[in-house]
């Protein structure tokens, strides 16, 4: 009596624990967003999971005790029976299956798990790849446009409350389908804030420029507006180029009067006709003119119609010259030179006495002279730190003009030249110790110093934005 209690005790644990794993097996199973088909050895179905009944719409309860075969359309037992893959019909639905089986200690197959997923599914998940895969090489492309715009040679790097008011009014009208002029002396940047707006803008077409400076009329006319011709293709116009994005016209003053009122009827009605054509052409393009002349004056001199100015005038945004913005310079100055050493593989730069004499020019070219001239003395200069000797010689010229009026308390300039001295050998040498060594002082006293006259170097503050000719 004894051993047959135990052994019933025996039975019901083993009974027990093979609850439990059946729970298991079946909370796994309802995990898997696949179909999971198991059979016996001869194919009657002993299980499936809830997506089963999802594929192939049918319940569960029709499902236990078929046989496979008969649920679907052909002979999946022998198809699906190993590791590779098989389109099958059920129900009238197309799904993936494959199929693995189980073998008793024989040899003989005791039952056989399939897997199921539906191909319109799979062809929804592909799909959706497609869209994923489309969105993410569209911010490849805005992030590639956007790096091309932060490390080409026309950025627009700005630290002054001038240009932060210039990017506060390009932000406010970017989102807006309306034209912007843009209006400042040749090299402050106009085609950066051209650029900047297309791009805050979101625009999803491309950033067309065109410079009005010296192309004949006629021609000018074509350009813009393209042309029709019989028997041909004819020529587009960079209207219809710019298709979706932003066209960007520079120096638009030198338009003739007569082009003018066709340009702003088209940026009115969003419609352009060809040259020798009579069909308008819709466009959804914003325009974006720039000029370094006063379009008032020239209205007066009958070069600009009143109507034309008037219309571009409406939404105007002006970028101050750099030597009115002069916090910009040392940023200016960092950025390029980063930027240059990066392109040119070297690894200079400026010292303190230079930076200060380049904050002090006048800059009559404004940040496209300052974007040459950092190039040429990184590319020129053969030692690592770029001193006043190798600055032109206008620069002196335009800095002593500006100081002949201005000089600085003896103590103040001695202070400034010690520091200079100490914080070049540095540089040049790599240590305090070199320098001091040099200097003939004592390394101590070449820390002290350092660390006393710091504050004398023109801070460079970090980069914000960008700005370029």
């Amino acid at each position: 009596m004894q051993d047959v209690l135990k052994l019933l005790i025996n039975l019901t644990q083993k009974l027990g624990s093979v609850h439990h794993f059946n729970r298991e097996v079946d909370a796994v199973m309802d995990l898997s967003y696949d179909g999971i088909w198991i059979t016996d050895g001869t194919g009657k179905t002993v299980r499936v999971n809830g997506a089963v009944e999802r594929i192939t719409g049918l319940a569960s309860g029709a499902l236990l005790g078929r046989n496979i075969d008969a649920v679907m359309d052909g002979d999946i037992m022998e198809t699906c029976s190993g590791l590779d893959a098989s389109q099958q019909s059920i129900n009238g639905r197309l799904v993936i299956v494959n199929g693995c089986p189980i073998l008793d200690d024989a040899g003989i197959v005791e039952s056989l798990v399939f897997n199921l997923r539906e191909l319109s599914e799979l062809n929804e998940l592909k799909s959706e790849l497609e869209q994923a895969r489309f969105k993410m090489e569209k911010y490849h492309r805005e992030a590639a446009e956007l790096r091309a715009l932060r490390m080409g040679t026309q950025r627009l790097v700005a630290n002054s409350k001038a240009m932060a008011d210039v990017i506060d009014a390009v932000h406010r009208v970017a989102r807006l389908k309306t034209s912007v002029l843009l209006v400042g002396k040749s090299g402050v940047g106009k085609e950066a804030v051209a650029r900047l707006v297309h791009m805050s803008g979101g625009q999803n077409g491309s950033f067309v420029k065109v410079n009005c400076r010296s192309i004949p009329g006629e021609m000018l006319e074509i350009i813009l507006f393209g042309r029709e011709q019989q028997g041909m293709a004819g020529e587009k116009s960079l209207f219809e180029l710019a298709s979706g994005g932003t066209l960007f016209i520079k120096e638009v003053a030198d338009i003739p009067p007569n082009l003018q009122k066709k340009l702003l009827d088209a940026i009115a009605d969003g419609q352009i006709t060809r040259v020798g054509g009579t069909i308008p052409v819709k466009v959804d393009v914003r325009v974006i003119a720039a000029t370094e002349r006063n379009l008032n004056k020239l209205v007066k001199y009958n070069r600009v119609r009143k109507d034309f100015c008037t219309g571009l005038n409406a939404v105007a945004i002006s970028i101050p010259p750099l030597n009115k913005r002069r916090e910009d310079i040392p940023v200016l100055l960092q950025y390029y030179t980063r930027l240059y050493n990066e392109k040119h593989d070297c690894n200079k730069r400026l010292s303190i006495r230079a930076m200060e004499l380049l904050v002090d020019y006048e800059w009559p070219e404004n940040v496209r002279e300052l974007v040459n001239l950092v190039e040429r003395l990184i590319i020129t200069v053969e030692q690592k730190l770029i001193m006043p000797k190798h600055l032109p010689s206008y620069i002196f010229k335009s800095v002593n003009r500006r100081e002949n009026n201005n000089f600085k308390p003896l103590k103040e300039a001695v202070a400034e030249l010690e520091f200079e001295l100490i914080k070049n050998a540095v540089d040049i040498y790599g240590s305090t110790y070199k320098a001091a060594h040099i200097l003939g002082v004592s390394q101590p006293t070449v820390v002290r110093k350092l660390q006393k006259y710091a504050k004398k170097a023109p801070e460079v503050p970090s980069v914000s934005a960008a700005e370029g000719s």
